[in-house]
């Protein structure tokens, strides 16, 4: 009999281990929805405050902003979009770039960011890399007339160029 009572004490034990260890697992996993729920309300009053700051043309407090952003949450299209916005707008074409192709990656169906990369290789000259980001922004929609014109307006500059250098050789 003492046994038996022995026995099921420890069952008991076991049993209420595991209730509180479920429980502590359940309240972590509570906190850290919260905490990311926090952080996505936090990265979203960041983004929001930097595009405003952007439509301002203040296009370097907007930077602070949008970085806070994706910092908050990195999976942000829209601040990584607007941070190589800004550096268009400056004309840091270069440095804009890593910013284009991180949003890209997280939103590759947004037309914006491929028409923004086509202009901004088409400035640096970079004609096919240029031509391709059209060409996808084109094939995101087939009835983008603004698309279809870029893409023939480059392909006009590079029979041109190679014109001109066929010319120089001979």
């Amino acid at each position: 009999m003492e046994e038996k009572m022995v026995s099921q004490f420890r069952i008991f034990v076991v049993l209420t281990s595991i209730v509180v260890t479920v429980s502590v697992l359940i309240f972590w996993f509570i906190e850290v929805q919260n905490r990311h729920r926090d952080n996505l309300q936090l990265a979203q009053i960041h983004l929001d405050h930097g595009v405003q700051l952007h439509v301002q043309k203040k296009y370097q407090l907007a930077k602070k902003k949008l970085i806070q952003a994706t910092r908050a949450d990195p999976k942000s299209w829209k601040a990584f979009f607007y941070l190589g916005a800004g550096n268009f707008e400056l004309k840091r074409y270069d440095a804009a770039i890593p910013f284009l192709e991180r949003a890209l990656f997280l939103a590759p169906t947004e037309q914006k960011i491929y028409k923004m990369l086509g202009v901004i290789y088409y400035k640096l000259g970079q004609l096919d890399m240029a031509r391709g980001y059209f060409t996808s922004y084109f094939e995101l929609d087939l009835n983008n007339k603004d698309a279809r014109g870029m893409i023939e307006m480059i392909a006009k500059l590079q029979r041109s160029t190679a014109l001109a250098a066929t010319k120089e050789i001979n």
